[in-house]
This record gives structure tokens, sequence and C-alpha cells, in this order.
């Protein structure tokens, strides 16, 4: 596999860093400073088999969320990488339950360690339970997806996941997105992004409160490919 290299950002004029971004083998991928991510996101459903997913019960884990639907071929051909990160990961993320994290203190810490990760899909078509399952068995995934059927998941979270199917977002410890890939995304940029997540220092005194609201990320319309020029 290829070794992610990022794009430094050039800095903002309000002193910030810039969201770091680049296309890696074609792919649209953007990195969101802690200082300028929103609140974290609200995202929740069953699947087709009657399980309540809750990203609010993942806080303490880094999260992979990733749009998709049966019919889509970059889906398809990317839902082997998004099977590879559970199981690289698997165990690590502990029990979907609701985490508190007291003022000043980092959730990795009071879990034991490194953050675990766990992974979660939303079908974001009509698809019938027949035909998301079906999916599921051929790339036997283990993780869950959403049924978005009514699309209300997808609303949701308009203005931060673009209108492009798949779309794969990083969510940090705290359910606010790190990280952005357009399109399909590939082994070493999903791997690397999740690792630099994991690496961070989130205290909770850093994190705004309430839902997110409002655009979090854009892909990059082109920037140089990582590694370009040597």
């Amino acid at each position: 596999m290829g070794v992610l290299v990022l794009l430094a950002g050039c800095g903002s004029g309000d002193g910030l860093p810039a969201p770091q971004q680049g296309l890696t083998a074609g792919r649209a991928w953007v990195q969101v400073p802690i200082e300028q991510r929103e609140a974290p996101l609200e995202v929740a459903g069953r699947t087709v088999e009657g399980q309540v997913v809750d990203i609010a019960h993942m806080h303490g884990s880094v999260v992979v969320l990733n749009t998709w639907y049966a019919g889509c071929a970059p889906c398809r051909a990317e839902a082997p990488v998004l099977q590879g990160v559970a199981e690289r990961y698997a165990g690590t993320a502990g029990t979907a339950e609701a985490v508190e994290v007291q003022p000043g203190a980092e959730p990795d810490e009071q879990a034991g360690g490194r953050p675990g990760v766990q992974v979660v899909g939303v079908n974001v078509r009509q698809d019938s339970a027949a035909r998301v399952r079906a999916f599921q068995e051929r790339y036997e995934l283990s993780y869950p997806s959403i049924d978005d059927a009514d699309g209300s998941v997808l609303l949701g979270l308009r203005g931060v996941v673009p209108a492009a199917t798949p779309t794969t977002l990083v969510l940090d410890t705290w359910g606010r997105v790190a990280a952005s890939v357009a399109g399909e995304v590939d082994a070493s940029t999903l791997e690397g992004l999740v690792e630099d997540v994991l690496t961070e220092d989130v205290l909770a005194e850093d994190v705004p409160t309430g839902s997110t609201a409002g655009a979090v990320v854009s892909p990059p319309a082109a920037v140089p490919s990582p590694g370009a020029g040597g």
C-alpha cells in the first residue's frame, strides 16, 4: 500500500491552521484541524435487522462513517477496505455504550489507553432489506449499517456530507468530523486518516456543545497528489 503524505495547509487570516487537503489516486480528502471542528454529529437509526445504532453511544472511539448503496460501483469497490479497517481494529472499541468524560480529561485516558475504532455504514437509497443483506454477505461485512430509507440521516448531514456517494467521514472521539473522503476510499488513505485521529490530544474543554450545524468540510476541487514531485 502507498503511504499517505499530507499537504501542509497555509495559515488563514485568523491565525488558525487551514484544513489539510489533497488527492490520493484521484480521490479528494480533507482533514479538519481540531480548532475548526464543529459540534458532534447526531446520527442514529436502525439496521435492517432492527439493531439501534447511535453515534453518540460511540463517543470515546474514533468512528468511520460511510454512505453507500448496493447499486453503487465505487461502494462495492471500497467495501473490502472498510471491512479491513473494521477487522484491523476489531475489539478496540469495547461496548457501544455512552461514554461520560469529565471536563479536562481525554476520552482515551478514561478508557484505559488508545481510543478504539468503530465502522458504521449508512445505506442512503431505498434498497430492500434483502438487497442490503446480500451486499453485506457478499463482502462479509461485520459492521452495522443504518437503514436510511426515509432519508432522515442524510438530510441531517446536509452540508457535512457531499451529494456524491460514497462519502467517508472520520469522526474524532467526540463525534466531530475530523476528516472526509469524497468518492471511493483506498486503504492507505483511510488508515492514514484514522491513525492521525487516534494520535490526537483532544480535551473536553476544546469541544463545543450542541449538535452539528452547517458545513464542516468540503472536498477540494483539485490539488496536487500527495507525494507528487518527489
